[in-house]
């Protein structure tokens, strides 16, 4: 009774258990290619749920700009400032653009460079006062950071800083004020709205693709983590941390406030 199974059976359940082991191993293969291309349609359709957000806000100042610059009985002291603030925002669209073209390999990834970050905040900064002008909102930018320089993507730093002052102006609970410190290597920059800020969990957080808000500071944080720095929640708004390349002392600060 409890003696050996004969060869011809020993070697049929040999086949059935390789066979189920085979069939398990595929199984197994198959699920690991289901999950990378789980993952990478995800990071597809937040990429395209991200280039949406910035092409809505980049057409919508625009149009914000254009509609008040042709509203009926007002004169423009300055309609090429305007203009430059339009061009400012479809240079924004065409970032959104070239994100999507990312997606088919078409454009490279854009390098890591020296930015002079003042400079970089004056244009940005100045380009959003009319802006907020129009939401009755007053934006003054306090820079204390010299001639400072950062090592980075000049075009991730503008979307950042775009997104950051955009939320603080829409979001806000007041003026906005933008002041920058240089402290022990590392520029700061506050950007404080007079509301209670984000919390530590939703500046961390990534954003839904399907999720109506938080693309903004999503986009921003990627574009500050790349360049070596950090965003925080801060009191009152948000604060970006980042590293300095070099800073000349003597050089004017730039301040638009």
């Amino acid at each position: 009774m409890g003696g050996r199974l004969p060869a011809h059976r020993h070697g049929r359940l040999m086949e059935l258990g390789l066979a189920w082991g085979a069939a398990a191993l595929g199984c197994l293969a198959m699920a690991c290619v289901l999950a990378v291309a789980a993952s990478r349609r995800a990071s597809t359709m937040r990429t395209v749920a991200h280039v949406a957000h910035e092409l809505r806000g980049a057409l919508g100042a625009a149009d914000l700009c254009l509609a008040s610059m042709s509203r009926p009985g007002r004169e423009l002291a300055d309609p090429r400032s305007w203009a430059r603030d339009i061009r400012l925002q479809l240079e924004r669209a065409t970032w959104a653009v070239e994100d999507l073209d990312r997606l088919r390999g078409s454009v490279m990834h854009v390098p890591a460079e020296p930015v002079e970050l003042g400079a970089l905040v004056q244009r940005r900064i100045q380009a959003w006062m009319r802006l907020a002008a129009l939401s009755d909102v007053r934006l003054e930018l306090d820079w204390r950071a010299g001639g400072t320089c950062v090592q980075g993507s000049a075009r991730g730093l503008c979307q950042a800083l775009d997104n950051l002052v955009s939320n603080a102006i829409t979001h806000g609970r007041g003026d906005v004020l933008v002041r920058a410190v240089l402290r022990s290597g590392v520029v700061r920059i506050e950007i404080d709205d007079g509301g209670p800020g984000p919390s530590a969990g939703s500046v961390r957080r990534r954003a839904s693709r399907l999720a109506p808000h938080g693309h903004g500071l999503t986009i921003a944080r990627r574009a500050i983590d790349r360049c070596g720095g950090r965003l925080h929640a801060g009191h009152g708004g948000v604060m970006v941390t980042l590293p300095v390349r070099s800073s000349v002392a003597d050089r004017t600060a730039p301040s638009a406030a």
